[in-house]
């Protein structure tokens, strides 16, 4: 199999298309692709941990530390105490960072319609089951992954 027709290459060359339209398409908002998932988690959960927050993005605790510290001083998340255990501090979404996601929703949607430009409803279903497929062949054996995996199975939309 030539490169040109290696899935994994097709993949990685997809992923950075539409990370790169991603910021392209989010450059006047003011956040970025990794603020927007954390709005996106936020907006699915409610108030979340730091600690669940990182667990549910899979991505590591610093990280998401960088990441809130500039979306609290934007106005958009803020840290709560938790009422029943002092010691752990909640994230929750402010007014700003709900009206932040009407837009982002609009540019997921924008990205959908360019990916799946030229298919029919039933290969992008197939597409999807495709997709959801590799993506649970890459994280098997995470538990944390293959929890995620069938909560997005159980979305509208998904098989």
């Amino acid at each position: 199999m030539e490169n040109k027709d290696n899935i994994f290459m097709i993949l990685s060359r997809l992923a950075h298309v539409c990370g790169y339209q991603s910021m392209i398409k989010m450059r006047g908002t003011g956040i970025n692709p990794g603020q927007a998932g954390i709005l996106f988690m936020l907006m699915k959960h409610g108030t979340m941990s730091q600690k669940d927050l990182a667990k549910n993005l899979h991505i590591k605790a610093p990280s998401v530390t960088a990441s809130l510290k500039k979306m609290e001083e934007g106005g958009l998340i803020e840290r709560k105490v938790d009422k029943e255990d002092k010691r752990i501090i909640r994230i929750a979404i402010t007014k700003k960072g709900e009206e932040h996601l009407i837009e982002l929703h609009a540019m997921s949607n924008e990205m959908q319609e360019l990916l799946c430009k030229g298919m029919t409803e039933e290969e992008i279903k197939i597409y999807k089951r495709l997709l959801v497929q590799s993506f649970a062949n890459l994280t098997k054996g995470n538990e944390a992954q293959l929890d995620e995996i069938k909560k997005m199975k159980e979305m509208k939309g998904w098989l």
